[in-house]
């Protein structure tokens, strides 16, 4: 990953707010830093319908990835981001998933961005060009957080399952999990 992608990944305002300027053809968008002067809107294209229900982000390679709890994602290319001349738009959108009751959980690397959505038990996975992978089941349903680690293995948490170990204990105290955060393992 280039040092400006994982300066973005690591720096990126995920939010998803109205942000009043309906003038400019947009009502909602993703904040994020813009590097050469001050905060990007970037307009998220309407199928995402970001006003009605909830979203994700996901960055994953050179791309900025956005799901919709409506079933929609969408990408961005991040080296449009950065460039100061260059006004960012979404490259490509597609329905991936009927509209369901909570936001999609999601995940990113270079292969692209893998999404759960509808809280059952199987991650759809849309590469780089849109084009689909393979789907990829889960020992469980209802995931609440996903991440890939550097070799490329896709870790998930759900309610009382997990990827990462075949004995899940969670104590009562433990609420919902909203990150998975994958470190090196020390050598």
């Amino acid at each position: 990953m280039e040092e400006g992608v994982r300066e973005l990944a690591s720096d990126l305002i995920s939010d998803f707010l109205p942000n009043g300027e309906v003038e400019l053809g947009h009502e909602f968008a993703v904040h994020t830093p813009d590097f050469a002067d001050g905060v990007w809107c970037l307009d998220i294209d309407a199928k995402l319908d970001l006003t009605n229900g909830a979203g994700s982000l996901a960055v994953g390679g050179d791309r900025l990835y956005v799901a919709s709890v409506n079933g929609w994602v969408g990408s961005f290319l991040i080296p449009s981001i950065t460039d100061p001349g260059q006004s960012p738009t979404m490259d490509w959108t597609t329905q991936i998933a009927a509209p369901g009751p909570d936001a999609p959980v999601i995940t990113a690397d270079d292969d692209g961005v893998y999404i759960s959505t509808n809280n059952n038990n199987e991650l759809v996975h849309r590469r780089p060009d849109r084009t689909a992978g393979s789907t990829i089941r889960l020992p469980g349903t209802n995931p609440q957080a996903l991440a890939t680690t550097p070799d490329g293995e896709l870790v998930a948490i759900g309610e009382d399952w997990t990827t990462l170990t075949s004995d899940f204990h969670r104590p009562e105290w433990l609420n919902n999990i909203s990150q998975l955060i994958v470190a090196p393992t020390p050598s």
